[in-house]
């Protein structure tokens, strides 16, 4: 960021600032009519002024104040004595009303720790002297005590007790009573509005940290801007009005110590411990001038008021000079954040200067009340708190400026990671594809080599036998026709039933399973069986699992070898079959009613399907059907999958 795009920016919101401000004060003023200050009555220093007396006011037996035999004097001529700066202890104050044509008098006491106040001899008010403590600032106090109208007759006395030697004449005031609200609605206006403003960000920077307990920077701008806001709020007579926050602003003088130690740390989060890691030393320095500020606020009010009132100016003031520095030679780019964080520092400068020209020079105050009555009234009380308000939003903005550029680069980040895991999906599509080529070229390879394997033993076994009958038939022809012609009968039917394994196994083979139901392909063959044999076939499915092609060739293979041999060996009529899932494995079973069973060795067939049935990691038997007739049951694994 330039020079000069940081001094339009700042230009910008310093004219949007007093945009608003001006906005607010016609608001509150009703619009551009001339203005009239209310009419308040300052009982101690203006005409005719209030009696002092040092010391307790003596009383009549029946408790009546006894001021007619104690000397009164001026209290604007005894206030700057040697002897009003050495007493200590309780004085009194008398005084009448003003010649001001005011309906209903109001009397307000401020800057007064302990004080009662008498109308007309009767005590109408008595604040903190039961058990008196110093831990107070009544300085925006509000409690007002109603006066007689009657001007002539009306003595207001108030009794005071110092904690300390000199006075402590507070301010006390006189004012219409129908104004006065109206007046402190008005005044405090601005300020309570701005405060409520930095309520709000706290509430929603707070709400963010609940959101992201791992991001603590949510917590140290919601520590920032409470802080801010709820001095304001409690530094506001309007606050006051409602409710006695008299102790609440003594300790509210914490809030400047605390909202610096939370503006550092929130430095820490956005940029580090920052060069030769000040940011972090600093914080450590504010958390001591923090825990020193506490302990005096607790045990001696008067070094309590000093940290946190010239001396926190100065704090306050090498805080922002070593940060700033800090900032300008943070290795991170000046951003957008940085240059509002400028802006703040800027903004908070401009109206502290304001504020000691209002403190340094009293003259100013006169020409703002006959010059500039609007801001006079409405902002002058309040114009550093502009400066604190303008500033915490500043920062706001660079938090702002910062949550953004982190979505940005989560965006980015979402986006790159988006892309590699795009290119890897189509590199593992890829990879896939030549993955499952390869497996259907095994798949296909190992399918061949075992229809190659059953074709070498059907042919070796079957050749094999009908070469030896053809060579005993061979010897026998010439010596005893009769007894070759069994020999060359049996070596056809050899080699029939060979060329009837091969021609199944290459069935097998030219079968595709994949993609038909299994219930549906046994279906086909046990129609076939019955249209080809008559014989009767009586099938139960139940609900079956995925199956893949080997699990569907086994049971096809299963179905078939059992039909055939219940046929052609046991002379069976009738099947049973069950296939279903039972205990989590696929069961087959095969009853029929024909020969009872006789063990013997297997054949070809079920030495195949025995084999077929161990690939898928199952069990075959085949046994007696329960008196009459075999059975053949299968079991496998329902979630075996090959391919």
């Amino acid at each position: 960021m330039t020079a000069t795009s940081l001094i339009g920016k700042y230009a910008a919101f310093l004219t949007a600032l007093l945009v608003v401000c001006a906005a607010a004060t016609l608001l509150l003023n009703g619009g551009r009519a001339s203005f009239e200050y209310p009419r308040i009555f300052g009982a101690i220093y203006n005409e005719p002024g209030a009696d002092i007396y040092l010391g307790e006011l003596p009383r009549t037996p029946d408790g009546a104040l006894a001021d007619g035999e104690v000397a009164w004097r001026k209290a604007a001529v005894v206030a700057g004595t040697a002897e009003a700066a050495a007493h200590a202890g309780a004085y009194w104050l008398r005084f009448g009303l003003p010649d001001e044509p005011f309906d209903a008098p109001v009397l307000r006491v401020r800057q007064l720790s302990h004080y009662e106040v008498y109308v007309n001899g009767d005590l109408a008010l008595s604040y903190n002297m039961h058990r008196p403590t110093f831990r107070l600032d009544t300085s925006k106090q509000v409690r007002l005590v109603s006066l007689p109208p009657d001007r002539s007759s009306t003595v207001v006395h108030l009794r005071v007790v110092n904690d300390a030697p000199g006075l402590a004449l507070g301010r006390v005031t006189i004012a219409d009573g129908k104004t006065e609200y109206g007046d402190l609605l008005r005044r405090n206006a601005p300020r309570a509005l701005l405060a409520v403003a930095l309520l709000v960000m706290a509430a929603a920077s707070l709400l963010g940290f609940l959101m992201n307990v791992r991001r603590p920077v949510y917590a140290y701008f919601g520590a920032l801007a409470l802080v801010s806001g709820a001095s304001g709020l409690v530094h506001t007579s309007l606050a006051h009005f409602f409710i006695d926050l008299s102790a609440a602003s003594y300790y509210m003088r914490l809030a400047f110590p605390i909202g610096l130690l939370a503006f550092v740390a929130f430095l820490e989060q956005l940029y580090g411990s920052g060069v030769y890691a000040v940011h972090r030393r600093i914080r450590y320095v504010l958390g001591g001038y923090t825990v020193v500020c506490a302990v005096a606020a607790w045990t001696n009010g008067p070094a309590y008021l000093q940290l946190t009132g010239p001396a926190s100016m100065w704090v306050a003031f090498a805080c922002g000079v070593v940060t700033a520095y800090s900032l300008t030679r943070s290795p991170s780019p000046a951003d957008g954040k940085l240059g509002w964080i400028f802006i703040g520092y800027c903004v908070l400068a401009l109206f502290g200067a304001a504020q000691w020209v209002l403190a340094v020079f009293p003259s100013v105050h006169p020409m703002l009340h006959d010059q500039a009555p609007l801001y006079n009234y409405y902002w002058k009380e309040s114009t550093l708190y502009v400066g604190i308000f303008s500033f915490v939003a500043c920062i706001g903005l660079a938090f702002a400026s910062h949550l953004r550029d982190l979505h940005q680069r989560v965006e980015d980040l979402v986006a790159q990671r988006t892309a590699e895991l795009e290119t890897k999906h189509r590199q593992l599509q890829a990879s896939t594809r030549e993955t499952f080529e390869a497996l259907r070229e095994v798949s296909v390879w190992e399918e061949r080599n075992r229809i190659a394997q059953e074709i070498h033993n059907i042919l070796g076994h079957q050749l094999t036998g009908a070469a030896m009958q053809m060579e005993a038939a061979k010897r026998l022809i010439r010596l005893d026709p009769d007894a070759a012609l069994p020999r060359i009968e049996t070596a056809l039917e050899s080699v029939r039933r060979g060329l009837g394994d091969v021609r199944s196994a290459v069935r097998m083979m030219k079968m595709d399973v994949g993609g038909q139901d299994a219930v549906d392909l046994l279906s086909e063959l046990i129609d076939a069986t019955k249209d080809l044999t008559g014989v009767d076939v009586d099938a139960e499915f139940g609900p079956l699992p995925p199956l893949d092609a080997l699990q569907k060739k086994v049971l096809y293979y299963a179905l078939q070898e059992g039909l055939t041999n219940g046929i052609k060996h046991g002379g069976a009529r009738r099947f049973e079959l069950e296939l279903g899932v039972e205990d989590g494995a696929i069961r087959f079973a095969l009853r029929n009613d024909g020969e009872p069973y006789a063990p013997v060795p297997r054949g070809f067939g079920l030495s195949t399907l025995h084999d077929r049935v161990a690939e898928l990691g199952g069990t075959l038997a085949i046994g007696d059907a329960g008196g009459r007739g075999a059975a053949l049951e299968i079991r496998f694994p329902a979630s075996q999958a090959h391919l």
